[in-house]
């Protein structure tokens, strides 16, 4: 539906500038067995880094962001649309920066079978004043196979004509658009759905 985005928040003053940088820090990385958690596990692991190397503190990205500012962690993994509000709310409060990812490294790892490369915009938040190298995953709706395929395709017809009414009360509006939807797909496409879409024509990367 759309990107969610993984973002490494620290405090400008930290003097972390890479992922390198997280090595013995405290990291809150999700909340135990969460999706964020399981993704920031394998990301630091393509980066060289274990678990056992950091201190991991397994919050909420509002707790995480609440620990940042009570100085309690070090940094704050998210995963989550851009902008997203608790990271909005600590940079109008306290100089925040972003540590983009190496890029390079997931040349051959298996996680990009689910992830992209995703550039934050610089300015997105406030202070942060470059381009941020990143990832992302795709926020689905899942449903079960069994589930009748002219029903599926309702809700997701539904969905889209009604894209400007969902922007004015979630933020995320915005980014809900149909090619989204075939961007790293880690499970196969109802077949409701793929109805919807062979209307427009757009390919189904799924199967």
């Amino acid at each position: 539906m759309y990107p969610e985005v993984f973002q490494f928040v620290v405090l400008k003053n930290s003097g972390m500038k890479s992922m390198d940088d997280l090595k013995g820090k405290r990291v809150a990385v999700g909340k135990m067995n969460s999706g964020t958690f399981r993704t920031a596990k394998e990301l630091l692991k393509c980066h060289g880094i274990s678990f056992d190397e950091i201190s991991p503190q397994y919050l909420s990205f509002k707790e995480g962001i609440m620990a940042l500012q009570q100085n309690k962690v070090d940094c704050v993994i998210i995963g989550s649309g851009i902008p997203t509000a608790a990271v909005v709310d600590i940079s109008a409060m306290m100089d925040i920066d972003l540590l983009s990812i190496d890029k390079n490294v997931f040349d051959e790892e298996d996680i990009m079978k689910y992830l992209t490369v995703f550039i934050i915009p610089k300015e997105t938040y406030r202070g942060v004043n470059r381009d941020i190298i990143t990832i992302a995953s795709q926020a689905l709706l899942v449903t079960s196979s069994d589930m009748d395929d002219i029903f599926v395709n309702q809700i997701v017809e539904a969905l889209f004509k009604h894209v400007d009414e969902i922007e004015g009360v979630h933020s995320q509006g915005e980014n809900i658009k149909l090619e989204n939807n075939f961007q790293q797909i880690s499970i196969p496409m109802h077949f409701g759905a793929i109805r919807y879409y062979n209307k427009f024509k757009i390919s189904n990367n799924s199967e």
